[in-house]
């Protein structure tokens, strides 16, 4: 009788201390994703020091991309500048919108003759006209779109200029 008692809280005891093992093993002490914040943020800061990279930018005023779609005021844009090596500074897409203060120009590049004669005068190898939004449309054009906020981030702002250019640089190549 007794051995059977000593056999039962044995039993019992055993059990008792793997499921308390358990789910002590399943509470994590250490938090490992603070660690892992932690450890990019010095990396990042010794390469900041070390002058490998640049540090990101407190705020951002403009955004240059790909025109992925045209609506009726508003333009959804593939940034150029999506990342930084530690997180994005934008999301893959980025909706840009229009108001009636928003200044559109479409911008052509000069041919060298003129930008030679005009070189003195204006340094700029662009010519530059008042467009409309409905001129975009495809997907080859890049945009230079600014707004008097910071957009670092933003899957959306209000832009007060946008610059497009109707040129494709890689038109030679495809």
């Amino acid at each position: 009788m007794k051995k059977s008692i000593f056999f039962i809280s044995l039993i019992l005891t055993i059990i008792i201390s793997f499921a308390a093992g358990y789910f002590i093993g399943q509470t994590p002490l250490i938090d490992k994703e603070k660690i892992v914040q932690q450890t990019k943020e010095e990396i990042k800061n010794r390469l900041i020091e070390a002058k490998i990279i640049n540090p990101e930018p407190e705020q951002i005023l403009s955004l240059s991309g790909t025109v992925k779609e045209v609506g009726e005021n508003y333009i959804v844009v593939v940034p150029s500048m999506r990342q930084n090596p530690f997180g994005d500074i934008f999301p893959g897409m980025v909706k840009i919108l229009t108001n009636e203060g928003t200044k559109i120009e479409k911008w052509t590049l000069k041919s060298p003759e003129e930008y030679e004669k005009e070189k003195e005068q204006d340094s700029s190898p662009y010519n530059k006209e008042v467009a409309q939004l409905n001129d975009l449309c495809s997907d080859y054009f890049m945009i230079l779109a600014r707004s008097e906020n910071d957009i670092k981030g933003l899957n959306e702002f209000i832009a007060t200029e946008i610059n497009f250019s109707v040129e494709n640089p890689f038109e030679e190549i495809l």
